[in-house]
């Protein structure tokens, strides 16, 4: 590039596609070790970008100091309404591998497939715009995904909440899937004796990718989705994949906002996640006589999404109170341990349903009616709710408990085993 490149509107047309995808494809061994030989990588960089202009100059900067410059970075601002759009214009000034997009906001998957349109490298990968890359990040994924002609290449994340920092490895065991080992990752990629746990990040940062299995895969995704955007997209990838590789480092640095609009509720957040879950279903079901399993992963997340966004009817599913925790008696002396969003909707359940609270606990209390996790060895009770849904949280919570006394014979966690049983019924009822 010899310039950067600003564009003004999103329509690409048929035949400009087609060339970019031909270009794309012509990148041989040949080219990728001339651009080796070069010291850039074969790869672009797509940032979408929507008012983060407190943010922005960190990202770019991060992503231009890498330790081998990568051959593209392609931003679309998503209808700006702060400083970004200027941000973004005075950088690809500044810097010929940077290639701009204006065009109206039609939220992140749009911006992301809109900025894939324009990718030339063989390779991509994406970046929010909030967050930040280490220096070698790039260099470390492209080494291996060019050495094994990988398909995907992952890796783990730090989880920056201010001054505070948290490393959060890939789960996915470091070494290249293909053939058998990947098929057995297909069909756990959600776990089915974890609940809710997946065996590979699913987020799309943190990654490099093959740009034409990315355009595949985002192909005619429904832009309205607002909530498992990555979702939609990674694992359809990997289930599409012919090798995945998993590195052990953590180079991804991901912003925990306190301003984010992420986390808010909007009026039509239950259509949105309807779409979703029919999009993923539709996708999922491609695979059925492929994948073992496949329609099971999806009923997970399915629970998962409503535990999340509709607790009330996921508690009271299958006409089972309290469903999947299993029977509880209406007259148990309950202790409920934690107060994260679905802690408290249990918290609500409970309530709401007469069911009697010896006490709410949480190692760090900061609601009213929580208190410390130390009271427990002084207080009665029948069982011990934990009100979390990530298992490895909940493995935590779990360890936590017997260390301060409780029997195990009294604690009770979602159960994946009564989650599976309902899956399997209704793909049976589906398929009858």
């Amino acid at each position: 590039m010899e310039a950067g490149r600003l564009k003004q509107q999103n329509i690409i047309g048929r035949g400009a596609l087609s060339k970019v995808t031909e270009e794309a494809s012509a990148i041989g061994a040949d080219k990728q070790h001339e651009m080796e030989m070069l010291g850039t990588l074969p790869l672009a960089v797509v940032i979408p970008v929507y008012n983060a202009a407190p943010y922005l100059c960190q990202c770019l900067d991060s992503v231009l100091a890498q330790t081998r410059p990568v051959r593209e970075i392609i931003c679309v601002n998503d209808g700006s309404t702060d400083e970004s759009g200027t941000i973004l214009d005075q950088y690809a000034e500044a810097h010929s591998c940077i290639e701009v997009l204006h065009k109206k906001n039609e939220g992140l998957l749009a911006a992301r497939r809109d900025g894939v349109q324009l990718v030339t490298s063989l390779y991509v990968a994406s970046v929010d715009a909030d967050d930040f890359v280490a220096p070698e990040m790039f260099a470390s994924l492209m080494d291996v995904a060019l050495r094994e002609d990988a398909d995907i290449v992952t890796s783990g994340f730090f989880r920056e909440y201010g001054e505070f920092q948290m490393a959060d490895p890939d789960p996915l065991p470091v070494g290249c899937y293909r053939g058998t080992k990947l098929a057995e990752l297909q069909s756990r990629m959600i776990l089915l004796d974890r609940f809710f746990r997946s065996s590979v990040a699913s987020s799309l940062c943190g990654k490099v990718y093959k740009a034409e299995l990315l355009r595949r895969c985002q192909r005619d995704v429904d832009p309205r989705i607002f909530m498992g955007e990555d979702i939609v997209i990674i694992l359809p990838m990997i289930l599409h994949a012919k090798c995945v590789c998993a590195l052990a480092g953590s180079y991804y640095h991901y912003r925990y906002r306190t301003d984010s609009v992420a986390g808010e509720r909007k009026k039509d957040d239950a259509e949105r996640v309807a779409i979703f879950l029919k999009e993923l279903k539709k996708r999922f079901s491609t695979f059925i006589g492929h994948v073992p399993n496949i329609m099971t992963q999806w009923y997970f997340i399915h629970t998962y999404i409503d535990m999340m966004q509709h607790a009330e009817s996921a508690l009271s599913r299958n006409g089972e109170d309290l469903y999947p925790f299993g029977r509880v008696p209406q007259d148990a002396e309950i202790l409920l341990y934690g107060s994260g969003k679905f802690g408290r909707e249990l918290k609500e359940y409970l309530d709401r349903h007469g069911y009697h609270i010896v006490a709410w606990v949480d190692k760090s209390p900061s609601r009213p009616g929580v208190v410390r996790r130390e009271v427990i060895p002084q207080l009665s009770y029948d069982l011990v709710l934990i009100g979390i849904i990530k298992a490895n949280i909940a493995d935590e919570a779990a360890s936590d408990l017997k260390h301060l006394g409780v029997p195990e014979e009294k604690i009770r966690r979602i159960d994946a085993q009564l989650i599976r049983e309902a899956a399997e019924r209704r793909c049976f009822s589906e398929q009858a």
